[in-house]
């Protein structure tokens, strides 16, 4: 299925088109590099393998375009989406994942431009505190 909208709910002719996309492989703590524009791609898509209670952050920057990140769950509905909690104009989202199963990012343009991107996901180690108990730890 697909739905169109428009931005302004005016009304108007459109046109749709579908492109297949090639899956790349998105891999914890590894930055991961690609090209908007390229091939008339508008969207980078990567994939990555998580698990049911799994907590990740994704982070996505570019000196040529205003990127924002979307997380979509094994079933392909979007859990997250980000544009600007990052540093400067990068897309910085966090997620817990809800099942186990493979996971899509997709990373697109909030400014219609194009050019080249760095990407990276995180696992995030959570802990546990107890109420009124302190506890130690490290930023980074």
């Amino acid at each position: 299925m697909v739905g169109v909208t428009s931005f302004d709910d005016e009304p108007g002719s459109y046109e749709v088109a579908v492109h297949a996309m090639e899956l790349a492989e998105l891999t914890v703590e590894e930055p991961a590099t690609g090209d908007l524009g390229s091939d008339g791609a508008v969207a980078g898509v990567w994939g990555f393998a998580g698990s049911a209670g799994d907590v990740v952050s994704v982070t996505a920057g570019s000196d040529d375009f205003d990127p924002v990140v979307e997380l979509l769950s094994p079933g392909g509905e979007r859990l997250a989406r980000d544009d600007d909690s990052g540093p400067g104009t990068d897309a910085r989202l966090l997620a817990v994942l809800p099942e186990t199963g493979l996971y899509v990012v997709r990373v697109t343009a909030s400014d219609e431009k194009f050019g080249s991107y760095e990407m990276t996901l995180q696992a995030i180690v959570v802990q546990q505190l107890e109420v009124n108990a302190a506890s130690d730890g490290v930023l980074h």
